[in-house]
């Protein structure tokens, strides 16, 4: 699902052909929500047949945060605008 500036670079600027050469900002924000994950799986022991199912889930709820967090940063930046 692309969100508002979220095929944007995280860091630095694309490409002259718009491809980003490091990591979106969507990534970027996946990535950080997937911290806060892992901290509190960590609380919780699994099993080596729950990993896969588990994983799915992990960045299923990572990449679901950062779209939320996305469209938060658009409307804020809408209402400053």
């Amino acid at each position: 699902m692309s969100q508002p500036n979220g095929d944007t670079c995280a860091f630095g600027h694309a490409a002259e052909d718009g491809h980003c050469p490091g990591i979106t900002k969507r990534e970027w924000f996946a990535g950080m929500a997937l911290q806060g994950i892992k901290l509190k799986a960590n609380e919780e022991k699994f099993s080596v047949e729950d990993a896969e199912p588990f994983a799915a889930q992990v960045a299923l709820l990572a990449y679901t945060i950062a779209d939320a967090m996305l469209q938060q940063r658009e409307k804020e930046n809408k209402a400053h605008a």
